[in-house]
């Protein structure tokens, strides 16, 4: 365990993007809007790991579901995993 990747690809993480709804009682509870990015950001816990560029300080993400693909800043990832 020591040895292994702590961010791999596949990896379930939170993660802070735009949200369809983030109303409790709607089915598509704070899952990732990938079509409107001017929505305000709150982190959801769908965010899925699809690769991670350690030299643009980028990660790649999607949605559990695993429709569309975004880029986050690294540092985000870190500070809220």
């Amino acid at each position: 365990m020591l040895t292994s990747p702590r961010y791999f690809a596949g990896r379930q993480i939170l993660v802070k993007h735009a949200v369809k709804s983030n109303r409790v009682d709607l089915p598509n509870y704070m899952d990732m809007d990938f079509g409107n990015k001017q929505n305000e950001r709150f982190v959801t816990h769908k965010g899925v790991i699809l690769g991670v560029d350690t030299e643009s300080e980028q990660v790649i993400v999607t949605d559990i579901e695993g429709e569309q693909e975004a880029v986050v800043p690294l540092k985000e990832v870190l500070e809220l995993n």
